[in-house]
């Protein structure tokens, strides 16, 4: 699946970035007056967004973003995006989700955000996104700290996409396991399920830490009772799932569909961080006791 993302990507960036080839080609007067117009990429206006971006932050006290080329290219791909329809929207038919496009940049990602806006000009579309609170928000907010401008001209106006996220290689293992345990109690929210309790095991990060070692998620039997998990054990049973992925917030099929049982009470988190991926051991609990009848 990864390659075929990475593929994808491929194709379009070649698509947007041969114009001139397409130009060499004979061609009717309507297809030369539509190649005149055709859509480019413009490198000294994103370098222009990211010096106001970095104003706007130095200005409100939040430490700077630093640039970073993957993530401009997949930015560059939504602004493709945008100039085929008339509204603004995070995502189109057939478009990959924003969590999909950031993994094709291999940053790994703790959370991120994407702000849109257009104009006649950079300064325009810079007015227009100060002006909106909600985009603003996430231009100033400290969280995050890598940052990816695309600016694509397009019928005489500019359209603007930046990717922001929180990097997590500048974030600690205890962070990575929030990002973890918050997408877990996300996505039983967003189905309307009571979030689960969250038990704390530092020994659960050591199994991370071994698989991550070996680069295989493959570990052992473990005996619960010997993750310090107490009483929680003693009426219930486990299960125990282990997964490796680029961005610890998109979560496995195996892990959905453990996280959408009502029957699942309780869960327990150990990750650790790779050179490349990240390794996450997680154990879910559910209660075993007989129902007792009058």
């Amino acid at each position: 699946m990864r390659l075929l993302r990475f593929v994808a990507f491929s194709i379009v960036l070649m698509l947007i970035s041969t114009p001139g080839a397409l130009a060499q080609q004979p061609r009717s007067d309507s297809t030369a007056t539509e190649q005149s117009a055709l859509d480019s990429f413009d490198e000294s206006a994103e370098k222009q967004m990211v010096e106001l971006l970095q104003a706007d932050r130095q200005k409100a006290g939040v430490a700077l973003l630093e640039w970073n080329m993957n993530l401009r290219d997949t930015a560059r791909l939504h602004a493709f995006e945008l100039t085929k329809h008339s509204e603004l929207q995070a995502e189109y038919p057939g478009e990959l989700e924003l969590v999909h496009r950031l993994a094709l940049s291999n940053v790994g990602i703790a959370v991120a955000a994407e702000v849109m806006a257009k104009g006649p000009s950079v300064e325009q579309a810079h007015t227009w996104l100060v002006a909106n609170p909600a985009t603003y928000a996430h231009a100033l907010s400290p969280k995050y700290t890598d940052v990816g401008v695309a600016v694509l001209k397009h019928d005489g106006r500019y359209y603007l996409v930046i990717d922001l996220v929180e990097a997590l290689s500048k974030i600690s293992v205890d962070e990575l396991e929030r990002v973890v345990v918050k997408a877990i109690q996300d996505y039983r929210v967003q189905r309307k399920i009571m979030p689960l309790n969250l038990t704390i095991t530092k020994k659960l990060r050591g199994v991370a830490c071994d698989m991550a070692k070996k680069g295989s998620v493959a570990t052992r039997p473990i005996d619960p009772s010997q993750l310090e998990l107490g009483g929680i054990i003693k009426n219930g049973g486990t299960h125990l799932i282990n997964f490796t992925v680029i961005q610890p917030n998109d979560l496995p099929p195996a892990i959905t569909r453990m996280t959408a049982d009502p029957t699942i009470t309780s869960f327990a988190v150990g990750a650790c961080i790779a050179q490349k991926s990240y390794y996450v051991s997680t154990i879910f609990y559910y209660d075993i006791r007989p129902a007792t009848g009058r």
